[in-house]
């Protein structure tokens, strides 16, 4: 359970560093963060190094890491370039562990509505991957409809 009463995801619009937007959300009164998983937050590019000095500044800011955004062209509900997206969502599982916290916010993509259609078996298939390679290692992770509120996810 989240118990931020105020997060912010601060997005890098006006290219500011990540310890200039994690000091400007503590200003403008939030308790939590949400970082988005690109860039130098890139599970690919932060370091060990940089894992600690984030974590030393999200301290020193006094914000917790609500979750991690896992950016993504497409959603899980495509197959093209699915594996790729998955190992992708796996590195992003576990950057977040190690940083502490255990959400990620990716856009999944849309179940289609008529039973018979194979994109359904593809897009169950796919969660079912995602579900599985987050809960590895104490990792977890919860998804967001496109259109959904965090309420409806329950």
């Amino acid at each position: 359970m989240i118990r931020s009463p105020l997060g912010l995801h601060v997005e890098n619009r006006l290219n500011l560093s990540v310890r200039d937007r994690i000091e400007q959300a503590a200003l403008w009164g939030a308790q939590g963060i949400v970082l988005s998983a690109v860039g130098d937050l890139s599970p690919d590019q932060l370091s060990e190094t940089g894992r600690r000095e984030l974590k030393q500044v999200l301290r020193s800011a006094r914000l917790t890491l609500i979750a991690m955004h896992l950016p993504t062209r497409r959603p899980f509900d495509t197959l093209e370039g699915l594996e790729a997206r998955l190992q992708r969502a796996d590195r992003a599982f576990t950057l977040t562990y190690a940083l502490g916290c255990s959400h990620v916010i990716a856009n999944v993509g849309g179940l289609p509505s008529d039973e018979r259609d194979e994109g359904r078996t593809h897009f169950a298939t796919a969660l079912a991957e995602l579900a599985g390679r987050a809960s590895e290692n104490q990792r977890g992770a919860r998804g967001r409809r496109p259109g959904s509120t965090p309420s409806s996810m329950s």
